[in-house]
């Protein structure tokens, strides 16, 4: 799919997790190879301080996230950026210098080194998602803004995946994400980036314009500096 829009900025999601429950993966390299990132199914750890808690070998942190590297450019993918699934992969300063080495090896962004804020949807109640980007667009001053989403539709298959990770809301998968996808697509959301004067753009873009050798590591230690609250 990815193949048939070349202008779309594609990022490897760094991961070390596997979150819900009946839908579980593992390793690219498989398991057996890398043994200390695994459960007794062979599926990654659920959270990040279920990985910690088992100790992770650093050696095969370091294979299995260049395999997933490696597996995305095999697929015919043009790779602009790294970023961390659950921030799992940089969550300690020995695993943050080793996606910055990776970055650098592969020519690659990581997302919060350009100096961009950054907002999530993710904790906001799926009724509030579109009121709290139109908030946030409206409110947005000058610079550089990382919006995190997650798009999905509400339907049988994403329905039917549970939360681990989150037991005061573990049914949130598809309706969080239908909700945001239908807060981006929204004829509301496009007027207010045109009436804010702001520019959508790309990781690609900021590469090209700021050049990688313009990185920095972020304050925080890890995931995004700002919350996207609904508006008061």
């Amino acid at each position: 799919m990815l193949s048939r829009y070349p202008e779309v900025s594609i990022g490897v999601h760094l991961t070390l997790n596997s979150e819900w429950e009946g839908y579980r993966w593992g390793p690219v390299l498989g398991g057996a190879r890398v043994p200390t990132l695994v459960d007794a199914s062979g599926y990654f750890f659920a959270s990040e301080e279920a990985f910690t808690a088992h100790r992770p070998d650093i050696a095969e942190v370091e294979a299995e996230l260049r395999a997933q590297i490696a597996r995305a450019r095999a697929a015919g993918l043009k790779v602009d950026y790294l970023d961390a699934h659950m921030g799992t992969a940089t969550s300690s300063p020995l695993l943050r210098l080793l996606v910055e080495r990776l970055a650098h090896e592969n020519g690659l962004g990581i997302a919060t080194y350009f100096g961009e804020g950054s907002a999530s949807l993710w904790d906001v109640a799926p009724e509030g998602k579109l009121a709290a980007l139109l908030g946030f667009v409206r409110g947005t001053t000058a610079g550089l803004t990382l919006l995190v989403a997650h798009l999905g539709r509400d339907d049988p298959e994403m329905g039917a995946l549970v939360d681990l990770n989150n037991p005061a809301d573990p049914f949130r998968v598809a309706r969080h994400r239908q909700a945001e996808l239908d807060a981006l697509t929204s004829p509301a959301f496009r007027q207010a980036v045109a009436g804010a004067g702001l520019e959508l753009v790309t990781f690609r873009d900021v590469i090209a314009r700021r050049g990688l050798a313009g990185m920095r590591r972020p304050e925080q230690d890890a995931g995004y500096a700002v919350n996207l609250a609904p508006p008061k």
